[in-house]
């Protein structure tokens, strides 16, 4: 193998990551472009549960800032983020 070789193979690899970044993004956004439908049907227990989501993300991300992880939060927040987002993996 070349250095052309794996200077290729590195770059094919940082490419799928970055795909897979963004398919990660956008169905996250597409989960929440479901919410006016959802709420038209049971708009009860979707309140209740975004309001859930709301609370538990917004303690995890306080206590991410204050530095101690919280393993899934934590592993979805750094999947999600782009690289110039900064400090989404706890660093």
């Amino acid at each position: 193998m070349t250095d052309n070789d794996f200077q290729k193979g590195i770059l094919v690899k940082q490419y799928r990551i970055s795909i897979f970044k963004e398919v990660f993004r956008k169905s996250i956004h597409l989960c929440s472009a479901f919410v006016p439908t959802l709420l038209s049907v049971a708009y009860k227990p979707v309140l209740f549960l975004l309001l859930a989501a709301l609370v538990l993300y917004s303690f995890t991300e306080f206590i991410r800032l204050k530095g101690i992880n919280v393993p899934v939060v934590s592993k979805i927040t750094s999947i999600a983020a782009r690289e110039t987002e900064g400090n989404a993996n706890g660093t």
